[in-house]
């Protein structure tokens, strides 16, 4: 999986989030760093799975991207770190 790098000044690293189609706050932690690359390797479930790649500093998540109504999508229950969401320059 790639993605291109974020937009924020200040993002060096990046999780990545796995849930199950059809229940869209259901994901979790499955990486909590790629050690600042914008590629992560993984095996899939064979099942019907999503992905978010969330942008983060140090200290801080940024945004788990916006839904098909416009709307910030949430945070993990179990989050790598707290979000802070922040625009870009």
């Amino acid at each position: 999986m790639t993605w291109t790098p974020s937009c924020a000044l200040g993002d060096t690293d990046y999780a990545v989030y796995e849930g199950t189609l059809g229940d869209f706050t259901s994901h979790t932690p499955m990486m909590c760093s790629t050690d600042g690359n914008n590629v992560a390797v993984f095996f899939p479930p064979l099942d019907d799975r999503y992905y978010l790649v969330v942008p983060q500093t140090a200290t801080r998540e940024g945004s788990y991207g916006r839904n098909s109504a416009g709307i910030e999508r949430p945070p993990a229950v179990a989050a790598c770190l707290v979000q802070e969401v922040r625009g870009c320059p």
